[in-house]
C-alpha cells in the first residue's frame, strides 16, 4: 500500500510541475494569475506568449531548413538548442 501511495504522490508532483508552471520560462502559475484581472493570466501566457507548440514548430523548422539559409537569429537559436 505504501508503494501505491508513493507512486500516487510522485504522479501528483509531476502533474503539478507540468500544469503549475510555464514550460518555457518556468514561472509559476499563481504569479500570472495574481497579476491578471480575471485570474486567467497563466492561460493567456501559455496561449499567447509562450506557446510550447510554436516553439516546437520553430525547432522542427530549423532542423529541416538548410543551415546556409539561416538568418542571424535562426543561427543563434540553432547553436543554443540543436
Amino acid at each position: 500500500i505504501d508503494t501505491f501511495a508513493e507512486l500516487r504522490e510522485k504522479a501528483q508532483e509531476i502533474d503539478q510541475e507540468i500544469t503549475g508552471r510555464c514550460f518555457i520560462c518556468g514561472i509559476e502559475r499563481f504569479r500570472f494569475d495574481q497579476m491578471s484581472n480575471g485570474g486567467t493570466g497563466f492561460e493567456e501566457h501559455i496561449k499567447n506568449e509562450h506557446n510550447m507548440w510554436k516553439y516546437l514548430f520553430f525547432l522542427v523548422y530549423l532542423k529541416e531548413r538548410d543551415f546556409d539559409d539561416y538568418s542571424g537569429g535562426e543561427s543563434y537559436v540553432f547553436s543554443k538548442t540543436l
